[in-house]
């Protein structure tokens, strides 16, 4: 019986509106059958467009994401994709990166649609989608983003995350040397980052929470530090310090999308 219900499951979705699976087994092969659909089917050059969609691959991917957040799973779309073209024999270096890229963008419009059904803002939305390749940690993220914008803090905040965003860009992924700070405000703000990176938050409300605590910290290194100083090495350590917070809230997500 356990075999039949699988069996029955993993088709599902077969319309809008149709329940997912259920049962651990059901989800599971209705999770690799969709994602084996899409890879094998864009491996052929078919990727819908338009109202096309021939082989309903967009319902596909939206089951796909739907039984992942229905289940609460958190599943890698890139391991699976990997998965898939090794089956297919696909070994082509661009082809592969293409396959990933063109992956996610089509679940990324999937979730995108699930977001709106949470009536979760475009804006706070775009900001969690920036990366979606665990589909329900996107779902955690944004409905914790949303909440957190909502709160009288949130403008304050928003601001000190944009404006280490604005400037990180122009550092590398190197690490922070803390004998090249030469001002306070770089040694405060080092340790509050420190304490935030090991933090092991048990959700996102929380992981939010502690974020916080970085705004003022970052107002007063702005006030204090010029990040561009004359001295090659100093100036690289501070663009190195905004790269790896930036990194660390781009964890949560891109909050230069989000408008204040």
């Amino acid at each position: 019986e356990a075999v039949a219900v699988a069996i029955d499951e993993h088709y599902r979705p077969r319309f809008a509106g149709d329940a997912q699976a259920a049962t651990t087994a059901g989800r599971i092969v209705s999770i690799a059958d969709k994602m084996d659909a899409i890879v094998g089917t864009f491996s052929r050059g078919k990727i819908p467009t338009g109202s096309q969609d021939p082989f309903a691959l967009r319902r596909a991917a939206l089951g796909l994401v739907k039984t992942l957040i229905e289940a609460k799973w958190h599943i890698i779309l890139s391991d699976m994709v990997n998965f898939a073209m090794e089956l297919y024999g696909i070994e082509d270096l661009a082809a592969r990166n293409k396959m990933h890229y063109d992956v996610a963008e089509f679940i990324r419009l999937r979730l995108k649609n699930v977001l709106e059904t949470e009536n979760i803002r475009y804006d706070v939305a775009d900001a969690a989608l920036f990366n979606v390749d665990d589909p329900y940690d996107v779902f955690l993220r944004a409905h914790a983003v949303a909440k957190f914008v909502q709160t009288d803090a949130a403008a304050d905040v928003l601001k000190a995350f944009v404006r280490v965003g604005n400037i990180a860009g122009k550092g590398e992924n190197m690490p922070v040397d803390s004998d090249l700070f030469r001002v306070e405000q770089e040694e405060i703000l080092y340790d509050v980052y420190l304490s935030q990176n090991i933090m092991k938050a048990a959700d996102y409300d929380e992981t939010l929470e502690n974020l916080t605590l970085m705004a003022k910290p970052i107002d007063d290194y702005f006030a204090k530090v010029m990040v561009m100083d004359d001295d090659l090495k100093v100036r690289c350590n501070r663009l190195a310090m905004m790269k790896a917070i930036d990194n660390l809230l781009r964890s949560v997500a891109d909050f230069d999308k989000i408008v204040i």
